[in-house]
């Protein structure tokens, strides 16, 4: 059985490196401009997307989209496609406490 000081450490530890990089929501968009489709995933979350971005070089924004999919890109979508935010209100799929965009809608942010 784990000792409950290793588990707050575990989760001190989780916490911090998913804290350490500062994202800026930046709106819903009804379309994804130049951002790059970078797959869907099973227990997608924001989180998840911002470090699978951030994995990559050069990459200034992220999106979700229809609770599963992430996109990544050096650019927001252009300001015509800004819609109301509610619009991006599907739950993520791996964490249902936030939202991944919406059936057509992505949830952007500057990362």
């Amino acid at each position: 059985m784990k000792q409950p000081h290793t588990f707050l450490a575990t989760t001190l530890l989780v916490s911090i490196s998913h804290s350490s990089t500062a994202m800026e929501f930046a709106g819903c968009y009804s379309e994804p401009g130049e951002l790059i489709n970078n797959g869907t995933y099973m227990f997608q979350s924001i989180g998840y997307c911002r470090d699978r971005c951030l994995a990559q070089e050069d990459i200034s924004h992220m999106a979700l989209e229809g609770g599963n999919r992430c996109y990544c890109g050096t650019n927001a979508p252009p300001a015509r496609a800004i819609v109301e935010s509610s619009n991006c209100s599907l739950p993520c799929v791996g964490y249902a406490l936030e939202t991944c965009g919406g059936d057509g809608f992505w949830q952007v942010y500057l990362i």
